[in-house]
């Protein structure tokens, strides 16, 4: 009941933004009954339709991040892909305290996961590091993860990985031996497939280089938010 009642919120629409605070209070609530945790997934999946620009409403910062670690941290792929879209557009100084969940999030390296065949919670994490002009370009390399299930979707989609590397441009020049040696010899990394020819012409011909900001900066951060509350670290 509780669980369709926060989805219901998502389908009235901006009349329910009074609705966000005590949404992300009730996420960080403890809740034993729910050994699963649904009901969070159900309010990020809610929030992440809400909330089109976090960033212009007027949020209790510490308790929005708070929120976002803990969405970050679920078991299923729906609450972390919705914790990103929630922080599509954070600012680079904010990066530092969502980092290590968001990095995790993007390696997928934590054992609780129960669901992550949906790639659009990395996607969406790394399409964020380029936005915010991160050297994520290894990152990419390190999660293409050729050979596997859903191989069309993470490297060659529209989102993938390849789509990214394309976004830095003549910046991801260094990487391209690597990729065509993946295109179709033998590589520890295995076969990238078909379809990728194009990619790879892009990043190829690209004249265009960024400045960038090395993944241990952006962590580290230039201005960390002063007042990070310990809820925030809990989660």
């Amino acid at each position: 009941m509780r669980n369709r009642a926060v989805a219901a919120l998502a389908s009235i629409g901006e009349p329910a933004l009074k609705a966000v605070n005590p949404l992300l209070k009730l996420s960080l609530a403890d809740k034993p009954e729910d050994r699963r945790c649904n009901l969070d997934k159900e309010i990020a999946i809610t929030l992440s339709k809400l909330i089109k620009d976090p960033y212009k409403l007027e949020l209790d910062r510490e308790l929005f991040y708070a929120a976002v670690n803990k969405f970050l941290g679920h078991p299923h792929h729906d609450a972390r892909r919705s914790a990103m879209r929630l922080i599509s557009k954070i600012p680079l100084a904010d990066f530092p305290v969502v980092a290590d969940k968001f990095i995790t999030v993007i390696k997928c390296t934590d054992q609780s996961y129960q669901t992550y065949h949906n790639d659009a919670d990395r996607a969406t994490g790394m399409a964020i590091l380029e936005k915010l002009n991160v050297d994520a370009i290894d990152l990419c390399m390190e999660t293409l993860e050729a050979n596997i299930w859903g191989q069309k979707w993470r490297v060659s989609g529209v989102n993938g990985r390849l789509a990214t590397l394309v976004k830095y441009g003549a910046n991801a020049k260094r990487v391209l031996p690597q990729l065509k040696e993946m295109r179709g010899g033998e590589s520890p990394m295995g076969k990238l497939g078909a379809n990728v020819d194009e990619f790879l012409k892009q990043i190829e011909e690209s004249t265009e280089t960024r400045k960038l900001i090395s993944l241990e900066e952006a962590v580290k951060g230039r201005e960390v938010l002063k007042c990070v509350s310990s809820k925030v670290r809990e989660f």
